[in-house]
């Protein structure tokens, strides 16, 4: 049996930074989505890379530090049915980079800043402050907007 049409899916990686307790937030700016709201340093994955790859990749471009992948966990998965289509976005944690994080896109992040507790956070984009909430619960997986 062929397939003519495979599904596709968007995939993003999302880094939570923690460093003496506290999570690097970056607000987003001219980017057409959730601008003013404070996101996670983060991206898309691109064809052919594996997510871990992606997450180091987009550590480095955003903020402008080293992330060795030994250093990233998996802390959650979200599996999200958004307006665009079917997103897959995984979350890593990391205690350990090289580097000071910089704002190296100020096209698309207003400010850097570093939070006591994010998931009270109340600029906080809020699928990313209900997934943060989640994880750190020990919950690993999320729907959101498919019918449960």
């Amino acid at each position: 049996m062929t397939h003519s049409h495979r599904h596709k899916s968007i995939t993003a990686a999302y880094l939570i930074l923690k460093k003496d307790g506290k999570l690097l937030l970056l607000r987003r700016s001219n980017t057409g989505y959730c601008d003013g709201l404070f996101g996670l340093p983060s991206g898309h994955v691109d064809e052919g890379e594996p997510v871990i790859d992606a997450m180091v990749r987009e550590a480095k471009e955003e903020i402008d530090i080293k992330v060795h992948p030994d250093n990233l966990k998996l802390i959650h998965v979200r599996d999200r049915k958004a307006l665009d289509g079917h997103r897959i976005d995984f979350f890593f944690e990391c205690e350990k980079w090289e580097g000071d994080p910089v704002n190296v896109e100020p096209h698309k992040c207003s400010e850097l800043s570093w939070v006591e507790n994010g998931e009270s956070h109340p600029d906080l984009i809020p699928y990313i402050k209900e997934t943060i909430n989640l994880a750190s619960k020990g919950d690993i997986y999320s729907l959101e907007e498919w019918k449960q």
